[in-house]
């Protein structure tokens, strides 16, 4: 567990790479459309994930470090221990990192 959270935590991101630099990094709030593709890149790094043929729990960590335990995530809505706990793990730690 502890080899793929440490590649989940390098690899979470990566499908911003498929992000424009103007929504990636504008300032302010993100209009509806600009938020949508955003919100895309956790599909996106999924696939690069899976197409590297890391593990599950990796790929799951691209996918689901955006989801909520009340459900109010992205990118499907999963809440609870529905989530996988590596995405759990590695959503606390970028939240943490980012204070």
């Amino acid at each position: 567990m502890k080899k793929n959270i440490k590649y989940g935590c390098w690899l979470h991101d990566c499908g911003k790479i498929g992000v424009p630099d103007g929504i990636l990094n504008k300032p302010g709030i993100l209009d509806a459309e600009q938020f949508e593709m955003i919100k895309q890149h956790s599909r996106w790094g999924a696939e690069v994930v899976r197409t590297a043929q890391l593990t599950e729990p990796v790929v799951n960590i691209a996918l689901y470090h955006h989801e909520r335990f009340n459900g109010k995530g992205y990118p499907v809505g999963l809440r609870g221990t529905d989530i996988p706990l590596e995405a759990r793990i590695v959503a606390i730690a970028d939240t943490y990192m980012m204070l």
